[in-house]
């Protein structure tokens, strides 16, 4: 890698830092980029903001199926808010809800449209990676059944924050 690119994600404080360096080239998720952005609150009750959040959650239950034996699938509760933003001659919705049965909270940035270079897509929705969706509570002992496996890199894929197991036995 080039010492002074702007796709480095850390620069000296001594170094040219570029003016056009964004959260993408730095490895931020676009939810968590403070840039000034102008993101329009959306109708949360709008059936194009159900429909991007039954996507996302159906994002979250096709990172558990491999271990659906563990893990229970997720469905919608509520959507805590949802807000639009166009950018790059694209429409992004960064989407707060909260699922059931782990009444977990997340929030993502859904794509509208297919990009089939992401990790999830369809014909009218994107999410880039499981990376972009967050768990913004804390989980606490939900995922005790995978906590084991969780951190081991190559034993199975991280599913804290996702998978709410079915109860222990006695």
């Amino acid at each position: 890698m080039e010492k002074n690119s702007d796709r480095q994600r850390s620069i000296s404080l001594f170094d040219y830092i570029s003016v056009f360096r964004s959260c993408d080239d730095i490895g931020i998720a676009e939810h968590f980029c403070t840039c000034s952005r102008d993101w329009k609150t959306e109708n949360i009750n709008s059936s194009y903001i159900v429909n991007a959040t039954n996507f996302a959650i159906q994002s979250i239950n096709d990172i558990i199926k491999h271990r659906i034996d563990l893990c229970q699938r997720l469905k919608l509760k509520k959507i805590i808010s949802a807000e639009q933003l166009y950018l790059n001659e694209n429409f992004l919705y960064k989407l707060s809800f909260i699922t059931l049965p782990n009444n977990g909270v997340y929030e993502t940035i859904v794509y509208k449209g297919e990009q089939k270079k992401f990790e999830f897509h369809s014909e009218n929705f994107s999410i880039k990676s499981k990376n972009d969706i967050s768990r913004i509570d804390s989980y606490g002992e939900q995922p005790w059944c995978v906590s084991k496996f969780g951190s081991i890199p190559g034993l199975m894929l991280d599913l804290r924050k996702f998978c709410f197991c079915f109860s222990k036995q006695a």
